[in-house]
């Protein structure tokens, strides 16, 4: 298979093997399988366009890999902390879409708790990146005037830009139901309005944010052998 799309970003970089007559399986539900099944640009489009359930009209064209690491520093009157996230994947779409892709074999306590972190995580790198790269184009855009300034409309633009959210949709591969108790083998999270539902109304407040879960096939180790 032609592979002209390989990722070569370091952090996802993996060696090309042989396929050997009755070579070992890998686990696609382990981290090192998981990687290695998604680690081609097309290869990575193609399961997102699957597994979001996107039409033609909204599907992934294009996307990109980003670094898998992010860190925050916070700081109070005692000091300053530095948390720092791993992803699986993440990636960004070339409408601005912010992308994290997770594996997970097995549960564990407050699993919902760490999707929310994970999403949220994401939600304030990708809003971070947003805001820097308007920054950035509004420095190209002043060195080359004189003075080096922004209009009044370019102003406002950004003022009405302060809290404007990028896209951004947090997708978990589990071998277990997620939430614990669903039947069902995909879900979809969003943020919705109790008030509006108990009137009717399956229309989320936002979806900007977005955690979709899709539950695979159990496979235990001696399948995966």
């Amino acid at each position: 298979m032609a592979m002209k799309n390989r990722v070569t970003n370091r952090d996802l970089e993996l060696p090309t093997e042989k396929v050997v007559p009755g070579g070992v399986y890998e686990n696609p539900l382990s981290d090192r399988g998981f990687k290695k099944l998604l680690s081609s640009v097309s290869s990575l489009t193609n399961f997102l366009n699957g597994v979001m359930h996107l039409n033609k009209e909204h599907e992934i064209e294009k996307l990109k890999f980003k670094t898998k690491k992010i860190s925050y520093v916070t700081a109070d009157g005692s000091g300053s902390e530095k948390e720092t996230w791993s992803f699986d994947i993440r990636a960004q779409t070339r409408d601005g879409r912010a992308i994290d892709v997770e594996v997970q074999n097995l549960k564990h306590e407050f699993f919902e708790d760490r999707v929310l972190i994970y999403g949220s995580a994401l939600l304030l790198k990708a809003k971070a990146e947003l805001d820097k790269e308007r920054s950035d184009t509004d420095k190209k855009k002043m060195e080359a005037r004189n003075p080096p300034v922004l209009t009044t409309d370019e102003k406002k633009e950004r003022r009405r830009q302060m809290y404007e959210l990028p896209d951004t949709v947090s997708v978990w591969i589990c071998n277990f139901p997620l939430p614990s108790n669903s039947t069902k083998v995909w879900d979809c999270w969003m943020m919705y309005s109790e008030n509006e539902l108990n009137s009717g109304s399956l229309l989320p407040i936002t979806d900007r944010i977005k955690y979709m879960a899709s539950k695979l096939a159990y496979t235990s180790s001696r399948q995966c052998q």
